[in-house]
Parts: C-alpha cells; structure tokens; sequence
C-alpha cells in the first residue's frame, strides 16, 4: 500500500473527524495498555508500518534507512516479541501514555481516509521518562468492529536524533 499524500489545507467534514479522533483514542488506549494483539486487529493484512530515521524524516522505505519498515507479517512478529518477552529492551515493559492532536481526515476516495495527526507518545521505564513528538500519517479503509482499518501507518519522530531517549523500543 502506498503512503498516504499530503492533504490540502481544506474544510474537514466535522463528523468525519469526530469518527477518526475516536479510532485513533482507541488505537492509543490499545497501544498503552499493552493489547498489542487487539491492536494489530486494526490493520489490514496488505498494510505496512513505517518509522523513518530522525535523518531523513521524508525519506523513502525503498531507498532510504527506516527505523521499523514492517508489513503485517513482521508487525505481528513485533508483536509477539514484545508480548512473550523476547524483545528483551521491553522486558520488562515501559508505561505509556499517548497524547493525540491536530487530527485532520480527508475522504479522498469512497471509503479510504488519509490522515494527519500529532502525538506525544511519554515512556516510563527504569526511573526514566522519555518523550517522544511524533507526525502520524494514516491511510484508514472504512470497516470492521472498530468502523476503520490501518492500510498504511507512518509515525515520523519530531526529533533530530534519539538522544536523550537513546532508543527506540516501543510501538509509537
């Protein structure tokens, strides 16, 4: 699935945005509480997860360094790391808490929504805060339990480097 391109400054439908704030305070409280498995219900079976570096913050999955460049199948295996432990920088595991903002969702075809929103992802481990202000880019398909599915997830980190942080373990 392709990335989502960047929207128009143009009206957006209130009610649209009201839906979209509510999957994406979901898809936070899914995140914090450590539902990694109902979390990963939200995406398609053809989505992609993009983190690019603090280097190329714009830069392309196929031809640019990502941080996480994962389809479904290597979410899932993501998932299961951080689950049974095996992702030993998790283990144990950090306390988060998700901030969204500036939402903004655009129809652009029937049934598919592309979206930007603003995070503060906070991380809590070992006497240890870290904070991380990410850009969310989304391409949502309208559907399932949850009225959305995450085609393609791009969470692009708001920082020249890692540092303080030194790393990146959790999900954003």
């Amino acid at each position: 699935m392709s990335a989502p391109t960047e929207q128009p400054r143009a009206h957006v439908d209130p009610v649209l945005r009201l839906e979209v704030e509510a999957f994406l305070h979901l898809e936070a409280e899914l995140l914090d509480e450590w539902r990694l498995k109902e979390w990963l219900e939200l995406f398609t079976v053809d989505c992609n997860y993009h983190v690019p570096s603090t280097d190329v913050p714009d830069g392309d999955p196929d031809t640019h360094l990502f941080f996480v460049r994962d389809d479904h199948f290597l979410l899932g295996q993501r998932v299961e790391a951080l689950l049974n432990g095996t992702a030993w920088a998790e283990s144990p595991r950090s306390t988060t808490h998700r901030m969204i903002a500036n939402v903004r969702p655009v129809e652009s075809r029937p049934g598919t929504v592309s979206v930007q929103a603003n995070a503060l992802v906070h991380r809590s481990r070992a006497n240890r805060l870290d904070c991380f202000p990410v850009r969310y880019r989304y391409t949502l398909i309208r559907g399932g339990p949850d009225q959305f599915k995450i085609s393609y997830r791009r969470a692009t980190l708001a920082l020249e480097q890692l540092r303080p942080a030194g790393r990146l373990s959790i999900i954003l």
